[in-house]
C-alpha cells in the first residue's frame, strides 16, 4: 500500500511501518536517523531502521516497536520531532529485532 502521513508501509494484517535510514561514510559516521514526527500520535506500529554503507549496501536493519522509540529518542523542539541514534543502549534492548539474518541472502 502507498505511504500515508505517519507511516510508509502497511502489511496485509494491517501492521503499519515507518521507515528511516542513514548512510554512513568514512567522512560521516553518524547513525542518527531522519526526524520522527508526530511520535505521540502513534500513527505506526514499528520503525524499520536501516543503516547503509557509502555504497548503499545494507550494514544493519532493525525492527523497533513504537513504544521503544520513546525510551531512546530525544525530542528536538526546533524540528518538532524525535531524533533517534542507532547506537548504544537501544541496540541492546531486548524489544528490538536485528534483521541482519533477513538481509544476508
Amino acid at each position: 500500500q502507498n505511504s500515508k502521513a505517519g507511516y510508509d508501509a502497511i502489511s496485509d494484517a494491517g501492521v503499519k511501518f515507518q521507515i528511516k535510514a542513514r548512510r554512513v561514510t568514512p567522512d560521516n559516521n553518524s547513525r542518527q536517523l531522519g526526524a520522527i514526527r508526530k511520535y505521540k500520535e502513534a500513527d505506526f506500529d514499528y520503525l524499520v531502521a536501516v543503516i547503509f554503507d557509502e555504497n548503499f549496501s545494507i550494514i544493519e536493519a532493525y525492527l523497533i516497536p513504537h513504544e521503544i522509540i520513546g525510551k531512546y529518542g530525544r525530542f528536538q523542539e526546533h524540528t518538532n520531532a524525535l531524533n533517534l541514534l542507532m547506537t548504544g543502549a537501544i541496540l541492546e534492548d531486548p524489544g528490538i529485532m536485528k534483521m541482519g539474518e533477513l538481509i544476508d541472502l
